[in-house]
């Protein structure tokens, strides 16, 4: 009867703010943490970036420009933008606040949502985003942490069947 909500919120960095910034940002904090009844966890993680979206959108564009320099210009980018991959010395912080009730899960549903409005109206004042995560950004985020080293996607995974080998439970109906 644990219900459960990931959320990914946004970094600040409190020390580049002007005073009244930090004032607001405290104060923000301040109103969060008396509305909070439930457990709550940060969760703090960093991951190697990852420009190999941006090179294949980039791949797309330039194969199709007639321009000698654009073409030029566009290849330029996508070797900066794979050795700055290659090197493993860029990272991205992410961080994620995880939100758990207990009860059945239509109640815990409208709780945790009331929960994630509250925050995200309190955090908008800081100006610091805040998004609850989709099923498939869970599995992508526990597949990252469980698999530091590992530079495979998880949507390779996917689309060779790797979620057909766990098992997975079936609800019984009260009678």
């Amino acid at each position: 009867n644990k219900n459960t909500v990931i959320m990914r919120i946004g970094s600040i960095d409190y020390h580049l703010l002007s005073e009244k910034e930090q004032s607001v940002l405290e104060l923000s904090l301040i109103e969060i943490s008396k509305t909070i009844k439930y457990p709550l966890q940060f969760f703090s993680t960093t991951e190697f970036i990852d420009t190999s979206e941006i090179i294949n959108e980039i791949k797309k564009h330039i194969n199709s420009q007639e321009n000698r320099k654009l073409f030029n210009y566009g290849n330029n980018i996508i070797n900066h933008l794979s050795k700055m991959m290659d090197d493993r010395n860029f990272y991205i912080r992410k961080n994620y606040v995880v939100i758990s009730c207990m009860g059945n899960i239509e109640k815990a549903k409208v709780e945790l949502q009331n929960i994630y409005d509250t925050l995200r109206f309190n955090l908008m004042n800081a100006r610091i985003g805040l998004t609850i995560l989709e099923d498939f950004e869970i599995i992508e985020l526990l597949h990252r942490e469980l698999n530091k080293n590992t530079t495979t996607k998880i949507e390779s995974l996917l689309e060779k069947g790797g979620m057909e080998l766990y098992v997975k439970g079936i609800k019984k109906r009260a009678e």
